[in-house]
């Protein structure tokens, strides 16, 4: 004869083991929704928008020797970053974000020119063979 305790036991050791696996399958499932709630924050706070580059009109400029220069000014979408793209006579081109200026707006790589304009006229100072900063083109007009 089985006891009726035996039976109580075996009912409650069943029900306790299907509350365990239920509340392991909950924990799961709660711990997975939780953890694509954080990548749907993480995700979401991420900048949406793309940057992009405005370029404006090609400018020629020349000096008094009728040396012929282009630049193209330029910056990022978001403001972050401002740039002008330079054309030389002899076909080089560079790519000078904005620097530091006391008066006017100046370009440079910090190695090899620097495009400074001032109340629309330019000046490109180069670097030298020995390493010293010389002036190229002291004063650049627009066409």
């Amino acid at each position: 004869m089985v006891s009726s305790q035996f039976k109580k036991r075996s009912i409650e050791n069943s029900l306790h083991l299907r509350v365990t696996v239920i509340g392991g399958i909950r924990t799961t499932c709660m711990k997975r929704w939780i953890t694509v709630l954080c990548l749907a924050v993480t995700l979401g706070c991420a900048p949406s928008t793309v940057l992009t580059v405005k370029l404006g009109k090609t400018l020629s400029y020349t000096d008094e020797k009728g040396d012929c220069l282009s630049a193209q000014y330029g910056r990022l979408s978001d403001g972050s970053l401002n740039f002008v793209k330079v054309k030389m006579p002899d076909g080089r081109a560079y790519t000078l974000p904005q620097a530091v200026s006391a008066s006017g707006a100046r370009y440079t790589d910090d190695r090899e020119i620097v495009w400074w304009e001032n109340h629309g006229v330019v000046r490109v100072d180069v670097r030298g063979v020995n390493g010293e900063w010389a002036v190229k083109y002291p004063a650049l007009h627009q066409k």
